[in-house]
């Protein structure tokens, strides 16, 4: 089994990378906030308009 995680900072650049934009980012699927006690990362993301 491969694993990786990924640390929070990281993935702005990572979407911006690969042309898309952060929309929202929650802690749980439910919609909790993110803070560094939840074991998830949860983004919405979106293509990147003209210009981004």
């Amino acid at each position: 089994m491969h694993l990786r995680a990924f640390f929070p900072q990281e993935m702005p650049l990572r979407f911006a990378l690969a042309g898309l934009e952060l929309d929202a980012r929650y802690g749980d699927f439910k919609g909790g906030h993110f803070t560094g006690f939840r074991p998830n990362q949860i983004y919405v993301t979106r293509a990147a308009t003209n210009g981004s």
